[in-house]
């Protein structure tokens, strides 16, 4: 499976950036994959961290891992945003961009009137991730920047059911 999935990369990478080749790519890569587990995100890093492929492709398959791969992977993600770092700011923008895809992903269910879980459970979960890494560190930032995300949303999502004027 490996072979497959490091060959499915570079043939991503090969394609360009088109948007299509990007969706159908990141959708491709989740399949054959089955799932973003130790082993496909070890090969993922390696991949980053060789070269192999370029960091906008590696941030592109992430956008398809589950919203939990933030709250599950800690150290996958902080290796991932110190490997796209080496490559400049650019390419730690769009691995910042791809795992924040991959958390705010999907659809969102709640009850009026009150914060959408999603929304609290970023708030509260990133901010405890990022009170145990080192304060200045690329992760840290990362998982601050989404629990104060989490925090906007959860405030605005109660804000818009009361603002129309209807009793919840």
């Amino acid at each position: 499976m490996p072979i497959l999935l490091r060959e499915l990369i570079a043939w991503l990478a090969a394609r360009g950036s088109s948007w299509q080749g990007q969706r159908w790519g990141q959708e491709l890569f989740a399949a054959a994959a089955g799932g973003f587990d130790e082993p496909v995100l070890s090969l993922l890093l390696e991949i980053l961290r060789s070269g192999e492929a370029d960091v906008r492709t590696i941030a592109s398959v992430l956008e398809e891992a589950p919203n939990d791969l933030v709250f599950n992977h800690v150290n996958f993600v902080a290796d991932a945003l110190n490997a796209a770092a080496r490559f400049g700011l650019d390419e730690l923008r769009r691995m910042r961009g791809g795992l924040w895809a991959s958390t705010i992903h999907g659809l969102r269910w709640g009850t009026p009137g009150q914060p959408f879980a999603e929304d609290i459970r970023l708030r509260d979960e990133c901010a405890a991730i990022a009170k145990t890494l080192p304060q200045e560190s690329l992760a840290a930032v990362f998982y601050r920047d989404l629990s104060e995300f989490g925090s906007r949303s959860a405030e605005e999502e109660v804000e818009r059911d009361h603002a129309d004027g209807r009793a919840w």
